[in-house]
């Protein structure tokens, strides 16, 4: 979608949000963290918005500004489940930059996030807590917790264990993530003969 066919599209918060991910899925990340934050003026509030700004800022590895700018614009007050996850994803970015104790320290502090996450989606009986999940998970393992992300992982297969059995019926794009995610959750516990018997419908889809 061009500039232009995006203006000419009703400004409705869902048209326009639509458009942002379109230029956010082409890897247009700063442009879309442009789109996104002039649709912010439009739609006040709808904090859509204000993730998608965010998390192409992260994607552009600009993680320190991300990470101002997830309290600039409000976001560490939401509940929504990809916004907190955010939040834990610049820690583990922040994470990876670093060496040593401060690489640990962020490693834990990512993995707390996703925790706490977890547990809101879980009481909520959100499908999607086997996001927060795997990320705990592996980011436990890296941070020197084998035991705390085996059990982490197993959270993720058994939240995954309906999707798993009904793959057939399941949208092709949210299939590859749940097939991903159990490869990654299998790896995680070192079942690596577990891992391989998925790989190959990950690379179907």
């Amino acid at each position: 979608m061009t500039d232009t066919e995006l203006n000419a599209v009703p400004a409705t918060a869902e048209e326009r949000l639509k458009g942002v991910k379109t230029f956010f899925n082409n890897g247009e990340f700063f442009r879309t963290h442009d789109l996104a934050l002039e649709a912010l003026e439009a739609f006040p509030g709808d904090m859509r918005f204000a993730h998608r700004a965010v998390l192409s800022l992260a994607n552009a590895g600009a993680t320190k500004l991300a990470t101002e700018k997830y309290y600039e614009y409000g976001l560490d007050g939401s509940a929504d489940i990809d916004i907190r996850s955010l939040l834990g994803r610049l820690k583990k970015d922040q994470a990876f930059a670093e060496f040593g104790d401060a690489r640990g320290t962020l490693l834990r502090e990512g993995r707390a996030i996703y925790e706490n996450t977890l547990r809101a989606a879980t009481a909520a009986h959100n499908p999607e807590a086997y996001y927060p999940a795997i990320n705990a998970a592996t980011l436990a393992l890296l941070g020197g917790d084998p035991d705390a992300g085996s059990r982490l992982a197993g959270n993720v297969l058994d939240i995954l264990g309906p999707r798993l059995a009904a793959l057939e019926a399941t949208p092709p794009a949210d299939r590859y993530w749940v097939l991903a995610t159990a490869l990654e959750a299998h790896l995680v516990r070192g079942d690596v003969e577990a891992a391989l018997g998925l790989i190959d419908g990950v690379v179907k889809e």
